[in-house]
């Protein structure tokens, strides 16, 4: 059987563009003797389409598409998507996430997603029914399989064959991402039923399965260690196809697959649209075909990632060009490298805006980083107006404080520069942030926190460095000439709004607040347990504090591209008005 892999890239909403992409994908498969091809999951929408679903209209055209998708198929070719489709059950949620199966021109399938996830950044519930969800025992595999020349195939969306708990203990052995914690999750999933459990009794060819996978530090190895492994386990070969492409704050990176029983494994490019063609057998041999380096360089998936939400983002939203506030510290700079790796040098502009505590090398390091980029500098000094605005509410120019109240003055000036040039030149204003600033709510709202985009918000500071390293490494032309100055690199951390300002002066050393955050934030461990990590109390105690207090900040930030297991934005929900108890409310903060 010879397969076509659809790795689309679906505009939300597009659905003419989306539709137009299908029926080109379905044609070249006709051209290339192709018996099935299989896309992702809501491919005919995007996912996630969110409260479009709610809208009559929309819902309507989707469910239009089907039919006309249909016709593209024929009697040699079975072409099978994933789209809305009514819920023949008379309940609260009349429509299904699901996928759909033609051939001969013919629907001659629906095949429901069964398990709903309503973790993190996922809300199928919210519109979706699950069949059978309050009666799992008529849940039959019969209902998902079709068969097509001979093949017989069971058809899943996405979480459908996730949710099996023995799946992972096997491979969390070759993936210690895959904490113990993760395994315990996916046993509390309030599913009723298990497809993977079901299989061993019911004879079929072919799993398929259709996603909407987003991506996450670690995941696509380990995603396909589980493939992988449910192609061993089912001995029969499983094809993989994946949403790529980013919406908003998620990134999808489609690396689709086709899984056979003795290990080997076909992987599609990540983070790209690509259309490609398998043959079922023979099958190869297990180290026949390498993983695409996007599966085996963290750090280069991590940049494209990046890269492509950042393109996405400004592409879908109808803009060009971007703004970047550069202080000659090293976020901003990683942030403009990213915006000009994906939109190129004449669609990214820096802006240098000085103040009254700004380093002569601040500036010089943000001219030298324009120049290695290519990109346009513009420089406006904020000096004259933080003087005066302080003026405007009687404070004389020799009587500086040196407050909070006058450091988010400064930052606030520049917010409000940066936001009238982008009015003036249509251009959007990527933010600077990373995860560890954001945290502890060391930023200025309105002022650094401005922007319609947050690129790096998900990365520890420790990662900022990490990740600026390796592309002085990997795109600069040569070392004697790093893209980042290395200036940027060596120097210490600093906002520059008081004198002599350091980071150090109000947060602890980001080795010990990252391995904090990561193990509040991503590992989800409680005071207790981040003690045992070894750090001192006050310091616990003040950063899992700021944590909670400083919720309000970050749902004011712009979306951040989400890049690990767990990001602060649309999967972290948490209420700015409460007071739970915190451990050491009233310590004082570390020195």
């Amino acid at each position: 059987m010879r397969i076509v892999l659809g790795q689309l890239t679906p505009t939300i909403g597009a659905l003419d563009d989306n539709m137009a992409a299908l029926t080109l994908t379905i044609e070249q498969a006709k051209a290339q003797g192709a018996d099935l091809v299989v896309f992702s999951e809501m491919v005919v929408s995007g996912y996630p389409p969110k409260d479009l679903l709610l809208e009559p209209d929309f819902v309507q055209a989707c469910l239009n598409a089907n039919h006309e998708l249909a016709k593209a198929s024929d009697d040699g070719l079975m072409v099978i998507w994933g789209n809305l489709a009514q819920n023949p059950a008379q309940t609260d949620q009349p429509l299904l996430n699901a996928a759909m199966v033609a051939v001969g021109g013919q629907l001659t399938a629906t095949i429901a997603k069964h398990h709903l996830p309503i973790y993190d950044v996922f809300n199928d519930r919210r519109y979706f029914a699950s069949p059978h969800a309050d009666a799992p025992e008529k849940l039959a595999i019969e209902a998902l399989t079709v068969t097509h020349k001979g093949c017989r195939m069971v058809v899943t969306v996405c979480e459908d064959i996730w949710s099996h708990p023995a799946l992972y203990g096997p491979v969390a052995k070759e993936h210690p991402e895959i904490s113990p914690t993760t395994v315990q999750l996916v046993q509390k999933r309030p599913y009723p039923t298990n497809v993977l459990t079901q299989l061993p009794h019911h004879a079929f060819d072919l799993l398929v399965n259709l996603s909407a996978s987003p991506f996450a530090g670690g995941k696509p190895p380990m995603r396909l260690a589980l493939l992988s492994q449910i192609a061993q386990q089912q001995q029969k070969p499983v094809v993989y196809v994946n949403q790529a492409g980013a919406h908003d704050d998620v990134v999808y990176d489609g690396h689709s697959c086709l899984s056979w029983p003795n290990g080997a494994q076909w992987v599609a490019n990540g983070f790209v649209q690509e259309t490609s063609v398998v043959d079922l057998a023979p099958m190869p041999k297990p180290d026949a075909m390498p993983p695409p380096i996007s599966i085996t360089d963290a750090q280069y998936t991590l940049f494209e990632a990046l890269t492509l939400g950042i393109r996405d983002y400004v592409q879908k939203t109808g803009f060009e060009r971007v703004l970047v506030g550069l202080s000659g510290g090293v976020d901003s700079a990683l942030v403009a490298t990213l915006a000009t790796e994906a939109l190129g040098a004449q669609h990214v502009t820096g802006v240098a805006m000085p103040g009254p505590y700004s380093s002569a090398h601040s500036l010089t390091d943000a001219r030298l980083l324009a120049k290695n980029l290519g990109i346009d500098l513009l420089e406006y000094p904020i000096t004259e107006p933080f003087y005066s605005m302080l003026g405007s509410i009687g404070q004389a120019k020799g009587d500086l404080k040196q407050d909070l109240a006058e450091q988010n003055l400064q930052a606030r000036l520049r917010g409000q520069l940066l936001m009238t040039l982008s009015n003036r030149n249509q251009a959007l204003v990527l933010a600077t942030g990373n995860k560890s600033e954001l945290a502890v709510g060391y930023s200025t709202m309105y002022g650094d926190s401005c922007g319609a985009l947050a690129p790096i918000g998900d990365l520890l500071k420790t990662e900022v460095y990490q990740l600026c390293r390796w592309l002085n490494a990997h795109l600069a032309t040569d070392s004697q000439h790093p893209l980042i100055p290395d200036t940027v690199l060596s120097k210490a951390p600093s906002a520059e709004l008081a004198p002599n300002q350091r980071d150090s002066d109000t947060l602890p050393p980001y080795e010990v607040l990252d391995a904090l955050i990561r193990a509040v934030v991503i590992d989800g461990l409680d005071f207790e347990n981040c003690l045992g990590l070894g750090y001192d109390q006050a310091t616990v105690e003040w950063v899992i504090r700021r944590i909670h207090t400083q919720e309000y900040k970050r749902q004011q930030y712009p979306p951040i591209l989400k890049v690990s297991k767990k990001a602060f934005g649309s999967g972290r929900l948490y209420p700015l008005a409460q007071q739970v108890p915190l451990p050491g409310r009233l310590s004082p903060r570390p020195q």
